[in-house]
């Protein structure tokens, strides 16, 4: 148990913290800060946490949001549940609270062709977005017959998933975010463009945005979208066909005010295939705030 002395000593050093935000001048005084007031754990892990933070409260601070101590943003903790669905399977991460504030979206995230819930990539990307009051789920899903049979049989397992937790969530249809890792980001842009269903079906509605990992994409896939992206990829990447500096063009040449505002890119140079994949996760948790801002 704490001594008084240990805890009065405690609390002058959270002030003397506080009044070093409230002054300080550059987001790497910032970061080091906000490394030391987590103070729990290695060094490494206070980074990994402190990154999001430090940005968080850096675009606070710039726009002169320094007259008082600014809240830390809420780290939840976070459970899991595996879930069978009718023709595939899915694991959900979730805030423990059930406060709105942990209730704030569902980011559906579908694996790479062959891949199962344990994705490690997937699993990581989650864990964290969830801690930022998300519910965070890794979807496997059924295999098509052709292009398009794999894009309608995508859809109808995302609207399953939609369909059982957003409920369960109380979490609005428009609060929904879908996506996944190569295959997974490929069958993510499928079902947001028209004409990639054959007769079996239109484009996904009345969902908050896409977020694409080495999924392919070209120039006309970004001018045609309706949903802003989260888009990772290579310049050009043989596996999908896609070229992500084409796709980015056709994102800054698309009509819709929404795409072209809150799409965000990191394209790696060079041909390969999720070639920057580690770098996937920060720039998700950096950015994943844009579609709900």
């Amino acid at each position: 148990m704490l001594k008084l002395y240990q805890i009065s000593f405690m609390i002058y050093n959270l002030k003397t913290l506080i009044k070093k935000i409230i002054t300080m001048k550059t987001k790497t005084q910032l970061f080091v800060i906000m490394a030391s007031l987590l103070g729990i754990g290695s060094f490494k892990s206070q980074k990994t946490i402190s990154k999001e933070i430090t940005d968080r409260y850096y675009e606070l601070l710039k726009k002169g949001a320094t007259k008082r101590p600014l809240p830390l943003p809420k780290v939840y903790k976070v459970l899991t549940k595996d879930i069978q669905a009718s023709n595939f399977n899915y694991r959900a991460y979730y805030p423990e609270s059930n406060s709105e504030n942990a209730r704030r979206g569902i980011i559906i995230l579908g694996v790479g062709d062959g891949g199962n819930v344990n994705d490690a990539l997937l699993n990581n990307q989650c864990e964290a977005i969830a801690k930022m009051g998300f519910v965070a789920i890794v979807t496997t899903y059924q295999n098509g017959s052709s292009y398009a049979d794999g894009n309608i049989k995508f859809k109808q397992n995302i609207e399953e998933i939609i369909s059982k937790e957003a409920p369960a969530y109380n979490i609005s249809r428009s609060n929904v975010v879908v996506g996944g890792v190569s295959k997974g980001g490929n069958l993510s842009l499928g079902i947001s463009l028209p004409g990639q269903m054959g007769n079996g079906g239109q484009p996904i509605e009345g969902i908050k945005g896409l977020i694409i990992e080495c999924g392919g994409g070209d120039q006309w896939k970004g001018s045609a979208l309706k949903l802003p992206v989260l888009y990772m990829a290579n310049a050009t990447d043989a596996a999908t066909n896609g070229n992500g500096t084409d796709f980015k063009t056709g994102i800054e040449s698309n009509t819709n005010a929404n795409v072209k505002a809150k799409s965000k890119f990191l394209i790696a140079s060079g041909e390969g295939h999720c070639t920057n994949a580690a770098d996937y996760k920060n720039f998700i948790i950096n950015n994943i705030n844009s579609f709900f801002n």
